[in-house]
Parts: structure tokens; C-alpha cells; sequence
């Protein structure tokens, strides 16, 4: 039995589809985004890095869910089925925001892969809390 190309290219995008279908847009996968830590300028105090902080969660729609002395957790929500969590660690010399878990986002962790929105959303957040801890 021969098949013809365009038997072989739809069978094909079938199998693809169907994989797809059972776990989430692959093309929508990317590593994980793991940031440099945060250098803070001489001179910072813990409450000046902890208001940084807090104020850059505020700004990009951050939800805090625990706050330690030099230990920070924060959610994202996009909706119902779409949350990540993060632990940030500070302390006089850096701040350190860390993928915690996640739900919806087909996180890897064999592959070190997420949905690129959890990386767009702490990239985000980054930039802020960059810009935050310099003023």
C-alpha cells in the first residue's frame, strides 16, 4: 500500500492536533525564566527593599500571600484555572524571585518548561521591582 504525500502531511497534522488537544499548545512552551538576582544599592534599608517590593506586586497585579522578614510569596492569576506562585528572598545585598508552582501553565520540570505567559509575568515584574529598587 502506497500513501500519497498529502495522506502522510494530514495524518500527520492529525497525530499533531491530537497531542496538542491532551497537553496545551506546545509552541506556547518555552524554559523557564529563572531572573539574575536583583542587586540593591548601598545603603538600602529592609523596609526600603521589603516597600520596593510590595509596590512592584501592587503595580503589575501581584497578589501577596505571605510576608516574612526577607521572604515574600506572591500569586499571579490570569483566571480560574491559570495561577503562578513565586518566592522572592531578600536581603541587604539582593532580591531573588524563584518559581514556586503554578496551576494551568503545563508546567515541566524534567524539561524545565512553562507556558511563556509565566515568563512574560515575571519579566514583568522584574523590570519593576528594577526600577523600584534603584529610586
Amino acid at each position: 500500500m502506497s500513501l500519497s504525500k498529502g495522506t502522510i502531511l494530514l495524518a500527520v497534522v492529525v497525530a499533531m492536533s491530537t497531542v496538542t488537544a491532551c497537553t496545551g499548545t506546545p509552541w506556547k512552551q518555552t524554559t523557564l525564566y529563572n531572573p539574575e538576582p536583583i542587586l540593591i544599592p548601598a545603603g538600602k534599608s529592609a523596609a526600603q527593599i521589603d516597600g520596593a517590593i510590595r509596590r512592584s506586586l501592587l503595580a503589575k497585579k501581584w497578589l501577596l500571600v505571605k510576608n516574612e522578614d526577607g521572604h515574600i510569596e506572591a500569586n499571579y492569576k490570569k483566571s480560574k484555572e491559570i495561577r503562578a506562585t513565586v518566592d522572592i528572598r531578600y536581603d541587604n545585598q539582593s532580591i531573588r524571585i524563584n518559581y514556586k508552582e503554578s496551576e494551568g501553565l503545563h508546567f515541566d520540570s524534567g524539561a524545565g518548561t512553562i507556558h511563556k505567559s509565566y515568563n512574560k509575568a515575571v519579566r514583568g515584574l522584574e523590570a519593576v521591582i528594577r526600577g523600584q529598587i534603584r529610586d
